[in-house]
């Protein structure tokens, strides 16, 4: 007994091994699909073959080997297949009294696979949707349409498969529609990370992958101020850097003396310099200089550096203070 498989619209051949040594000569033949008899063989002198009206147009049975053939396979022919044979006198040696099975699977690859959003609009394969922040939840369903058998269907993010509730599964006409929904909040690990769609079946040669990204925006996940280190005297050259990592989109950087934000338009002895570099997570490094010459009216000030972007203010800061001696005491606050 076996499986076979078969796409639909395909020809498929059911065999019937018969082993005359171990069994002698043949009557007949008669094949059922499930319980109906579809087509029959008289073997000897007569040698008469019929098929049910039924079939007539698609089966046909062949000797030598034996075998039942089907063309323009349909859904409707999935069935269990039995090759009953008769012999004129049975050997004992004889195995085969009860026929030989086939299973017979009929295959239907899916019609599409779609990715809808959470108002049911299409999200293209390979598109960037977005954006979105993290923390917030991303929504999306996949649907594999008309196929046959009952397809596999999972939600990925690299090699990792995201928790889901089970696939649901619709039958119409013997077609398959699955449908699996994701509910995800975002987080950095979905940065710069397609969120696929897999299905997996008998009917597809390869899996089937549909997918997207989210354009994410995430908080700075560090900030820092470098400069003087132990002192500097007054009227010497001073460049404090602020770095600034792990944002989505880069942010915003502004600088403060005390209370007041440093203008460089407003006094021509200051000067800010600021740059932004793309990571290969899709993040920024962000990083600013502020340089100006070291004088009495900044003794005892507080220098800092805030950062933000739309999805967070970030008010952590490092001070830099001109003591009265004229240099440079690092502290924190």
């Amino acid at each position: 007994d076996e499986t076979i498989s078969e796409h639909e619209g395909k020809s498929v051949v059911i065999p019937c091994p018969v082993n005359k040594a171990k069994c002698g000569d043949l009557h007949s033949i008669n094949w059922f699909k499930g319980d109906d008899r579809i087509a029959a063989m008289l073997l000897g002198d007569s040698n008469v073959t019929s098929v049910s009206d039924e079939f007539a147009n698609r089966v046909t049975v062949d000797q030598n080997p034996f075998r039942l053939i089907i063309k323009d396979l349909k859904i409707s022919d999935e069935d269990i297949y039995l090759c009953d044979t008769t012999f004129l006198i049975p050997i004992e040696t004889c195995d085969n009294f009860n026929g030989y099975r086939v299973e017979l699977n009929v295959l239907v690859p899916p019609t599409e696979v779609v990715i809808l959003d959470e108002k049911g609009d299409r999200i293209e394969n390979g598109s960037i949707i977005g954006p979105m922040q993290e923390r917030q939840t991303l929504k999306a369903t996949c649907v594999v349409r008309d196929t046959r058998p009952q397809p596999q269907v999972g939600w990925w993010r690299g090699n990792k498969r995201l928790m889901t509730h089970s696939a649901s599964y619709v039958e119409t006409d013997g077609l398959f529609t699955a449908t699996l929904e994701l509910t995800q909040e975002l987080s950095r690990d979905d940065l710069a990370r397609d969120i696929e769609c897999r299905v997996e079946s008998a009917a597809l040669p390869n899996k089937l992958i549909n997918k997207f990204r989210v354009d994410l925006q995430v908080r700075p996940t560090s900030i820092s101020i470098n400069g003087v280190e132990h002192h500097t005297v007054q009227g010497s050259k001073v460049v404090l850097t602020c770095d600034v990592h792990g944002a989505r989109p880069a942010v915003n950087l502004t600088w403060y003396n005390s209370s007041a934000v440093i203008s460089p338009e407003e006094n021509e002895l200051t000067e800010i310099r600021t740059k932004a570099f793309e990571k290969d997570d899709g993040t920024y490094h962000t990083q600013s200089e502020l340089i100006f010459n070291a004088t009495r009216f900044e003794n005892d000030m507080i220098f800092r550096c805030d950062a933000d972007n739309v999805v967070l203010q970030l008010n952590r800061r490092n001070h830099y203070i001109i003591a009265d001696t004229g240099s440079f005491i690092s502290t924190s606050g």
